[in-house]
């Protein structure tokens, strides 16, 4: 399914979902694509989601990252009849910071398909390549700083991440806060994944 997603920021964000074929049983998987080349898409993963969902049942929903791919509108804040493209090379440490309301947009997206008995969000992975390795590790800080009440759940959702040669810093962007943090290093589940071709991630 084509999405039309929209960040609490205003961005509108294209992706693509991959509904699960197992009822609750289904996990749901946010993939994020690589943001070290301006020209990375959410396409690079469609085959693996697609594979994911016809092999194993799971849900899978791949965003075009803000700035990337049709990802590239945000609305004007003085004139919401008209958009401001986003340019990823004029990226400083906020925006990469402001990439965790992406994943807030799939979420809430998932949450839908959750209430439908749909998927288990309860069970949300999130994958992340370079840049974006950093912004899934913050924003499963996030998700789990979240405080639900007796009503709502809200948050602690995310129980695992897959990390694709993450690096540890970009532009002033770094995973060291993240890294830190007890539920990073003692809760969730967290796969580590770095070809040896390439010696600066390995």
């Amino acid at each position: 399914e084509n999405l039309a997603l929209e960040t609490t920021d205003g961005v509108l964000l294209s992706a693509k979902y991959f509904p699960g074929t197992k009822g609750k049983n289904a996990v749901p998987i946010i993939m994020l694509h690589s943001m070290i080349n301006k020209t990375s898409t959410g396409a690079i993963y469609y085959k693996l989601a697609s594979d994911i969902q016809k092999y194993m049942g799971h849900a899978v929903i791949v965003p075009d990252l803000r700035g990337h791919g049709a990802s590239n509108k945000r609305r004007n804040p003085r004139d919401p009849n008209s958009n401001i493209t986003i340019d990823p090379d004029k990226f400083t440490k906020a925006e990469f910071v402001t990439v965790g309301k992406d994943i807030e947009a799939c979420k809430r997206f998932l949450m839908v398909k959750n209430n439908k008995g749909e998927l288990n969000i309860e069970k949300l992975c999130v994958i992340g390549s370079d840049v974006s390795a950093i912004v899934a590790l913050h924003w499963a800080v996030y998700d789990w700083s979240q405080q639900s009440n007796v009503l709502i759940k809200n948050g602690q959702d995310v129980k695992s991440l897959i990390l694709l040669t993450p690096v540890s810093s970009h532009k002033g962007f770094t995973a060291q806060q993240a890294l830190n943090h007890i539920v990073i290093q003692r809760t969730l589940s967290i796969m580590i994944l770095a070809g040896k071709l390439d010696t600066k991630y390995y």
